[in-house]
């Protein structure tokens, strides 16, 4: 389970503070290196994408809340991400 500190509303970026040099990227770089069922990060990070948070920005000015709303993305879509931006976090 991810150990970031969780506030439903707040933007992710205030949460997980990554290089802004990533906020470009698309999405699926998350997926990269992950030790997680690849199939899994694929329909987590298609959900993202096919509701338009393309870009590492995009998500990352999301919050939980935002996310929680996404058709096809649920509960445990949220961990797994939370687990793969724990992975590009400053100092991680």
């Amino acid at each position: 389970m991810s150990s970031i500190s969780i506030s439903t509303s707040t933007p992710l970026k205030s949460l997980i503070k990554i290089n802004e040099a990533y906020y470009s990227h698309s999405i699926y770089t998350l997926g990269k290196g992950s030790g997680r069922n690849p199939r899994s990060i694929a329909r987590i990070l298609n959900a993202l994408y096919d509701n338009n948070l393309r870009t590492l920005e995009a998500l990352l000015n999301s919050s939980l809340d935002d996310l929680s709303k996404l058709r096809n993305f649920g509960s445990t879509g949220q961990e797994i991400l939370l687990e793969l931006l724990e992975n590009f976090m400053i100092g991680g």
